[in-house]
């Protein structure tokens, strides 16, 4: 079989790579192009100029035979020179557009055209018998019918091969996530057994799923590869038995582009732990009443601050005992009312021990912030109890409802006074962060500090006020981070009298001694510009930031982001894609890469301001791996991490996606947006409490601890001149743990 001459291909494939913007005079000058003027740019090779004008030609003369042809072939090429699995989505494009040009040139291509017209495919000749150039219409066609026959099988195909290369990949690749979860948590096999329960059951369950998925998308995958080769692969796997646990199973990162992969097996290591749990366990239980008891007696050692209960286990809930009844009687009011009591026993100790000896504030947000989820779960218990407390479940257990409240009425009075004590509980454990959220460096005694460095003075506490609003040269702190060593980073801002221009700072502070403080001010054309602060994080090896240009006089704006080392020194200055105002930045320590949020045009951030919002996620070559958008009314007032996901926090009154999904209100309410690793939402929620409120301080714990800080109404303004009368505190999963609206 000839074959296709592939210099000419090469050429037709660096010219398609060519801005589709730089067209030539030739184009602007001819209204109305025809192929014979056309055509001799391909010939010559001359790509440059050329394929602009192919393109323009086949939008007045969509269905010309050799135009289709030639364009077909300049995306075939192309085509080949992807990657079948590491470069599919670039692929799959290429791929459907040299399909849809030789759909075309198998209706418009035939021998008698090629012979016809072959000065028009003169750049596939080939040579004859008599060692001539020329071009031969039968291998024209049979061009038009290879190149349509690769780009369709790979259509039909080749997807099917990434599909289960990708699910391969990313069911192992959870398998072992799932198993390193358990490594964290757990330091030993023991600890593992004894403090077994649903959730592990549930990460194990899980490991055994994705492992088994793993390899079926595996055995699948080389069965798609005999429909579809892919030269020099056809993976093949061998499993690897986890023998020593926090040894073995925790290097994941196999390469599945090789033939030969070595996977550790954790679908039987999982199906090992649940099996000895289940013989092990039920032998470390103890009965209903003997529980009962010591529940009680450990209830009182916690309100009398026993000095030993630090040092020893809290009374757990007998795991055979839950077996039996599960088994003989699964509907019991005694399954929920036993985990009640088992996990009261943690919000008494948060609350009558671990809080009375915590002096560290941050420690404290913490142990409030758990106390209130415990006594979220305790209702729930209760709950449950109330639910399954009917006539017949009472009288099934009337033996254990007369031995420990009396009667029934007893035991219906002590549900209904459980309840309402919890309930103070998680007040009293709100109304206390929401005193510590509003004291300024979380001490109520002390006055406001200020850190001087030269002729720079900057306060040590956030401050609301808005950066476009500073006169004279005093300093503010828009954003401070703290980090496990004891060093504080402020960035701020502060006005310029010596250019009437807004400036900004960041500058790094250990136990009260500033040790670096950095100055920007950036211009654009060299013109007194204003600098803005839009959000600062700290990185792998130092800190970054967001600076938004605005020159006042031209309009101009522009957005740069900044890398520090933990000197001070500038490592790394680049533009981002995005002309909007920057409202956050964040360091994913994953891929080293920055994920940043812009919205609005200006620095102030109003409730109701219509326009694009932008989450950008790029390295610092620049490389953009990811951008989602979406339209917004309102504002965007947070950006967290984690793991790989992303956390968005802002206020809307109406929201439109790129999907299609909308949300619009009759009010300004919170929401919340979490995104995954690669920019997909994953969820979105919206905080509706039937008025409007919103939130402008948001504040994060932890995971299960995300704090909105704001007020009732739609003014902004209230936020310089009254205290807050919103705290509504959110999980990363964007559910609400507690909210109060108006106090």
């Amino acid at each position: 079989m000839k074959m296709i001459p592939r210099i000419n291909l090469v050429y037709l494939f660096i010219f398609f790579s060519i801005s589709l913007f730089m067209l030539p005079d030739l184009v602007q000058a001819q209204r109305k192009l025809k192929w014979k003027d056309v055509y001799p740019y391909l010939e010559s090779g001359d790509l440059k100029n050329g394929l602009p004008i192919v393109r323009e030609f086949l939008l007045s003369e969509p269905d010309h035979s050799s135009a289709n042809f030639q364009m077909a072939n300049i995306y075939l090429e192309r085509f080949y020179s992807m990657d079948p699995l590491t470069q599919f989505d670039t692929r799959v494009k290429n791929a459907e557009r040299a399909n849809l040009h030789f759909i075309k040139s198998k209706v418009l291509v035939d021998e008698k055209e090629a012979k016809r017209n072959s000065k028009y495919y003169s750049n596939f000749e080939t040579l004859n018998d008599k060692g001539k150039m020329k071009v031969d219409p039968e291998f024209i066609v049979q061009i038009v019918d290879s190149g349509f026959y690769a780009v369709d099988h790979f259509l039909k195909k080749g997807k099917i091969v990434h599909y289960h290369f990708t699910k391969g990949v990313e069911n192992y690749d959870r398998s072992g996530k799932y198993y390193d979860q358990i490594n964290r948590k757990y330091p030993t096999l023991k600890e593992l057994y004894l403090q077994y329960d649903d959730k592990v059951k549930e990460l194990l369950d899980k490991m055994i799923t994705t492992y088994d998925s793993a390899l079926y998308h595996l055995d699948q995958l080389k069965l798609a590869l005999g429909d579809y080769p892919i030269e020099d692969y056809l993976p093949q796997y061998q499993e690897r038995t986890i023998k020593t646990y926090r040894l073995d199973g925790l290097d994941t990162d196999t390469n599945f582009l090789q033939n030969n992969l070595s996977l550790w097996n954790y679908g039987k290591w999982a199906k090992e732990i649940n099996s000895t749990v289940n013989g092990e366990i039920d032998d470390l239980r103890q009965s209903i009443q003997k529980n009962h008891a010591k529940f009680l007696s450990t209830e009182d050692r916690i309100k009398e601050l026993d000095p030993l209960l630090d040092s020893i286990a809290l009374v757990t809930l007998d795991r055979s005992l839950v077996f039996r009844l599960r088994r003989y009687d699964p509907s019991t009011f005694l399954l929920p009312l036993l985990q009640y009591q088992e996990k009261k026993q943690d919000l008494y100790k948060t609350n009558y021990f671990d809080l009375q000896r915590t002096q560290d504030q941050n420690r404290k947000l913490n142990l409030l912030g758990r106390g209130i989820h415990q006594s979220n779960q305790l209702t729930a218990f209760l709950e449950e109890t109330e639910e399954r407390s009917d006539a017949l479940a009472l009288f099934k257990q009337r033996d254990y409802i007369s031995k420990n409240f009396t009667n029934e009425a007893a035991y219906l009075d002590f549900l209904k006074n459980e309840k309402k004590k919890v309930n103070e509980y998680k007040t009293s454990f709100a109304d206390s962060i929401y005193d510590i959220l509003m004291t300024a460096s979380y001490d109520p005694m002390s006055p406001p500090q200020l850190h001087s460095f030269k002729e720079r003075t900057f306060p040590t506490k956030v401050v609301g006020f808005r950066q476009d609003m500073l006169i004279g040269n005093n300093a503010i702190t828009l954003y401070k981070l703290e980090n496990a060593e004891g060093a504080e980073l402020y960035g701020g801002a502060f006005f310029n009298q010596k250019n009437s221009r807004y400036n900004v700072f960041i500058a790094k502070v250990i136990s009260d001694e500033v040790l670096w403080l950095k100055e920007f001010n950036e211009k654009i054309d060299d013109n007194d510009t204003d600098n803005y602060l839009g959000g600062i994080t700290a990185t792998s090896d130092g800190y970054a930031f967001n600076l938004f240009l605005s020159n006042r006089e031209t309009g101009d704006t522009k957005n740069l982001i900044f890398s520090l080392d933990n000197e001070g020194e500038i490592t790394n200055r680049m533009s981002s894609f995005s002309s909007k105002f920057p409202r956050s930045i964040l360091y994913n320590e994953f891929n080293s890469s920055y994920t940043c949020i812009y919205h609005g045009e200006a620095y102030y951030n109003q409730l109701e301001h219509e326009g694009e919002a932008e989450v950008i996620n790029l390295n610092k070559d620049q490389f953009v791996f990811w951008r989602s958008k979406f339209n917004l009314n309102g504002t965007i007032e947070a950006l967290f991490s984690f793991g790989e996901e992303t956390l968005l926090i802002g206020n809307l009154r109406e929201i439109s996606f790129e999907d299609g999904k909308s949300q619009k209100n009759n009010y300004i309410s919170p929401f919340g947006i979490q995104l995954s690793a690669q920019g997909e939402r994953i969820s979105f929620q919206v905080f509706d409490s039937g008025r409007s409120y919103f939130t402008n301080n948001v504040v994060k714990v932890n995971s299960e601890q995300i704090n909105l800080i704001g007020y009732t109404g739609s003014s902004r303004q209230a936020a310089f001149m009254a205290q807050p009368d919103v705290h509504h505190i959110i999980s990363s999963d964007l559910d609400t743990v507690y909210k109060r609206i108006g106090f």
